[in-house]
């Protein structure tokens, strides 16, 4: 099982990945990171926060294994375009959360909606499997599109 997010068209990034690996396939397909932090943070945890400019993403790695993604990039995370939400909003939010069903599903996840803002279609699924639970955050650019914007384990 593995949940993640494309940062470029041929590198992802999954939550729960092994740090070397993801610098890895980052370095063999050029692509251009900094290392923003890498030490232990003030829980004693060790932590590395990269920031990829191009790809307008940042990773969280907690002992060496991807916490959490965020990307603005809605290149690679594009789920839907939603031009008017005052017309049956409800329709709009059956129709999201079928479209991340679709995507996390078959990987072994159920999809529960937990918070919702019909005026703005934002929303935020719990992804659950036997082994994990993820929360993902799903906004509504201002051109209407739907794109994951963040994904972290819980």
């Amino acid at each position: 099982m593995a949940a993640g997010i494309n940062l470029t068209k041929d590198v992802s990034v999954y939550l729960g990945e092994i740090k070397e690996q993801l610098l890895k396939d980052m370095d063999d397909s050029n692509v251009k990171y900094s290392i923003m932090f890498d030490k232990l943070n003030k829980d004693g945890v060790k932590e590395t926060i990269l920031h990829l400019r191009d790809s307008a993403a940042e990773i969280i790695i907690r002992n060496d294994i991807v916490y959490y993604i965020k990307s603005d990039n809605t290149e690679f995370t594009h789920m839907d375009t939603i031009d008017e939400i005052t017309v049956d909003p409800l329709s709009h939010v059956k129709q999201i959360k079928e479209l991340v069903e679709d995507r996390f599903v078959k990987e072994g996840y159920t999809v529960k909606i937990e918070k919702i803002d019909t005026k703005t279609m934002n929303m935020t699924v719990i992804l659950s499997s036997e082994a994990e639970k993820i929360r993902v955050k799903i906004l509504r650019g201002s051109l209407g599109e739907v794109y994951i914007n963040t994904m972290i384990r819980i």
